[in-house]
């Protein structure tokens, strides 16, 4: 049995999004014991007007206080201990949840995951994981880290996330031997500042699937199945995907519906355009995960549907079943 805490506070779409999306036609909830961490008047009245195919078993975690994206991260966390975020946070790091999935403030998870949870011995500084979709592999995606967590990183650091990207990859992603990749700015190993070009001879020289530096274009068609960087770079390429895509699309509409020809097109093209979104689409891969501490946590966009909660359920599940953290724990204390 999986328990997953989960902060229905914070999302763009409030409380009943959040457990509309964990409570969804889900078939791994069977084996699910969702811990619901809010203010519990609130949520309890959500629960009972919702409706479940599945069979599952949960809990209402009363936590009567919100830390919201005003708040500063680090003094909302320390302050707000009767916060949601920070009640789900304090259930993983005492072991009364396998894992916690939030949509609120990502710098008051980071400050949660760090203060609260705590990070594993071996690493010093956690990166925040994410699955980019990507057009080159069928949209299965690129595992993409740091995403935000560190803006600054050492070759040490860079090194550890080369490391534990590739176990979440083989492990999670089902991919053997992934190769790996340093976000430049050129292919070239004598390109970048001297953090990446430390990081480029360490990779080359260890036994990860290096195949060397990336440019940010070539993102959406990578070559490689894992990308690393710090998470300065790494945050600004992620939501330069996420704007591009949504951009995109939206023209895509605008084109097709401004004339009959151009519905006419768009109702012969539907099917590829669909498979087009789908690809795209960053939520069925789920949240972040911010790898190095010791506990699993996930974040979710602000704004994501049930279906986003839903495949973080998913994720969370699998990340649990197949012993990710501790394979990751024993692969850095060697």
């Amino acid at each position: 049995m999986v328990r997953i805490a989960i902060d229905c506070m914070g999302g763009d779409g409030g409380p009943a999004t959040v457990i509309k999306g964990a409570m969804q036609g889900n078939p791994k909830l069977k084996d699910v014991h969702l811990l619901f961490v809010g203010p519990k008047p609130e949520l309890n009245d959500i629960i009972a007007a919702s409706e479940s195919e599945n069979s599952f078993t949960y809990e209402v975690i009363d936590a009567p206080e919100v830390i919201t994206n005003e708040d500063q991260p680090v003094l909302a966390v320390r302050r707000k201990k009767n916060s949601s975020l920070a009640v789900a946070a304090a259930l993983v790091k005492e072991k009364k949840a396998d894992a916690m999935i939030t949509t609120g403030s990502t710098g008051a998870f980071l400050a949660a995951g760090l203060l609260i949870v705590g990070r594993m011995k071996a690493i010093r500084r956690p990166a925040l994981a994410a699955v980019m979709p990507d057009l080159n592999n069928g949209g299965k995606g690129a595992l993409l880290l740091d995403c935000g967590a560190n803006m600054d990183a050492t070759s040490e650091d860079l090194v550890n996330y080369a490391r534990m990207g590739s176990l979440y990859s083989t492990n999670l992603l089902q991919r053997q031997n992934p190769s790996i990749a340093l976000l430049n700015v050129g292919p070239e190993s004598k390109k970048g500042n001297q953090v990446v070009k430390d990081t480029f001879e360490k990779l080359s020289n260890s036994e990860l699937n290096f195949i060397g530096n990336i440019e940010a274009r070539d993102l959406m068609l990578s070559p490689a199945e894992i990308v690393i960087c710090d998470g300065f770079a790494g945050n600004i390429a992620i939501k330069t995907f996420e704007g591009a895509a949504l951009i995109l699309l939206k023209k895509l509409k605008e084109v097709f519906m401004s004339s009959l020809l151009g519905k006419l097109s768009g109702a012969v093209l539907r099917p590829a355009l669909l498979r087009l979104r789908e690809e795209l689409d960053y939520n069925k891969h789920g949240g972040a995960i911010l790898l190095g501490l010791d506990g699993l946590c996930i974040k979710c966009h602000g704004s994501s549907s049930p279906d986003a909660i839903q495949a973080a359920v998913n994720q969370a599940c699998d990340f649990v079943e197949q012993n990710i953290l501790q394979k990751i724990s024993d692969e850095l204390s060697i």
